[in-house]
């Protein structure tokens, strides 16, 4: 739990280009401290002096950070940063049915986003599996697959759902706004997000049925 699986064959997955993703907090601190710690004093003793004062505050900032990212494991952090151990980005989004949907901190059930697109090869692949996983635990947890409609076209999508007879709500990313929050570089991309809103799983990609439903026993508990 809490680690991303990753399907690294091409055949998997649909690329996109690659997009920045943001300087956190930890590696900012980090960086800074080495900064600190390149200083260089003039004279002998103070030079020494303020050596060992950098080094001793470097090795209890070490010792904060390995704290609260074992806290941000276990427990969640409230920062909405898009991989496991953190909240959810928070969204709205309209869908198909015309209904409107929140991903947006605690929830009632635990939430499955899947990121796909009509022209995807591997979407098509996973779309059966993913029918029956929700007919299956659809009353254990809510199922939102999130049509990436800023790269793709309306009426695709739409053929796309009646073919495979899709259940769930299809909700439509029509400005690409929620695709760049989970910075979704490859599809399918799905996230597997508890009742507190916390990621709890990421894959990139097909995976196979068995392990599917693995992960979503495991957020079902």
């Amino acid at each position: 739990m809490g680690w991303i699986s990753t399907l690294k064959r091409s055949k998997d997955m649909a690329s996109f280009p690659d997009q920045k993703t943001k300087l956190d907090s930890s590696s900012f601190v980090r960086r800074l401290c080495f900064s600190f710690y390149s200083v260089r004093s003039e004279g002998k003793r103070g030079g020494k002096y303020v050596k060992r004062v950098l080094v001793f505050l470097f090795i209890i900032v070490l010792g904060v950070l390995a704290i609260y990212n074992n806290m941000q494991t276990k427990n969640g952090s409230p920062d909405q940063i898009p991989r496991p151990g953190f909240t959810a980005p928070h969204f709205s989004l309209s869908a198909l049915n015309n209904q409107s949907y929140l991903v947006a901190g605690k929830r009632d059930k635990p939430v499955i986003l899947n990121f796909w697109a009509s022209w995807c090869g591997p979407c098509r692949q996973e779309a059966p599996d993913l029918k029956m996983i929700y007919e299956k635990y659809q009353d254990q947890l809510d199922f939102y697959a999130i049509n990436m409609t800023a790269n793709d076209d309306l009426e695709s999508a739409k053929s796309f759902v009646k073919e495979f007879g899709l259940p769930f709500p299809i909700l439509l990313d029509e400005k690409g706004v929620v695709s760049k929050q989970y910075q979704v570089i490859s599809i399918p991309t799905t996230y597997f997000i508890d009742t507190d809103g916390i990621i709890k799983q990421k894959i990139i990609g097909v995976t196979d049925r068995g392990s599917f439903e693995e992960y979503v026993k495991e957020l079902v508990r």
